[in-house]
């Protein structure tokens, strides 16, 4: 019995990757203000304070109906 000839692999063709698909965003755009945090806060218990089990976000906004705390933790949604 003859033993069978294998064909030989055909060489890989350098084919340009194509690029990935654009990731949909949306953006809403409220009336609320947006300041830059600092690294030290502006009064003594607000901004954020990490501490062992995390960190505690506290902000001083008595007429404000919602704060949202947003970053690249929470995929920059509120």
């Amino acid at each position: 019995m003859p033993s069978p000839t294998l064909a030989k692999p055909k060489a890989k063709s350098a084919a340009t990757p194509k690029p990935a698909p654009a990731k949909k965003q949306t953006i809403t755009s409220t009336s609320a203000v947006s300041v830059p945090a600092s690294a030290t806060p502006v009064r003594e218990g607000f901004g954020a304070l990490p501490h062992a089990g995390g960190t505690t976000f506290r902000v001083w906004a008595p007429a404000a109906t919602a704060v949202s705390v947003i970053g690249t933790f929470n995929d920059w949604n509120k």
